[in-house]
């Protein structure tokens, strides 16, 4: 619980929770969802998730560098691979729209300011930066 002061009495509010999905999504709208929706199941608040732009966020040395865990990697350099990692505006809508439908909160940590640009754009409570 959060406490706010009212004067001299104090208001209790219930606290947020925040399920981190990040990029755990692996790429996919759909394993995004389900991510979702295990997150409302689980009495979680906010499913929350990362915007970049790889060609701003990272020096061409870095975006060009092989994934440091290749067996990870979802492209040849690890620029490729947050690229395949990253969700574009129309995604982000949709994923906002499907938490409505499902009773959960859309949010997301913007990198980088193209992603804060284009994140602002969707309705939501906070953006993390």
């Amino acid at each position: 619980m959060s406490v706010l002061n009212e004067g001299s009495r104090a208001k209790y509010e219930r606290c947020k929770v925040v399920a981190e999905i990040g990029c755990n999504h692996m790429g996919q709208l759909e394993i995004a969802k389900e991510l979702m929706l295990l997150a409302k199941k689980a009495g979680a608040d906010y499913a929350k998730f990362q915007k970049r732009c790889a060609r701003e966020l990272l020096t061409e040395e870095q975006y060009n560098k092989p994934h440091p865990v290749p067996q990870n990697a979802y492209g040849e350099t690890y620029g490729e691979h947050r690229e395949f990692l990253e969700f574009d505006k129309a995604q982000h809508m949709e994923l906002w729209k499907y938490g409505k439908e499902i009773g959960i909160s859309w949010a997301t940590s913007v990198w980088d300011v193209t992603s804060a640009r284009e994140m602002v754009q969707i309705p939501c409570d906070y953006l993390k930066v």
